[in-house]
């Protein structure tokens, strides 16, 4: 029981890695069967990065309900 635990918790943690790079090469691509040059297959991960870093920002007239 606690292997499959460990398999899946494993696996998952792959996904979460694995899906930019995925992403940036679907782009690149489609990129390159549209005859354009297109980004870099890291992209994604530079644009998660560049997310991440931002401050949040929240004034006095900003609420806290939810989206």
């Amino acid at each position: 029981m606690a292997l499959s635990f460990y398999h899946a918790a494993v696996q998952a943690l792959c996904l979460l890695i694995c899906a930019p790079l995925i992403a940036g090469i679907v782009n690149k691509t489609k990129a390159f069967l549209q005859k354009r040059q297109g980004a870099s297959i890291f992209q994604e991960y530079f644009d998660l990065w560049k997310w991440w870093r931002k401050p949040v920002i929240v004034t006095k007239y900003t609420s806290w309900v939810l989206p």
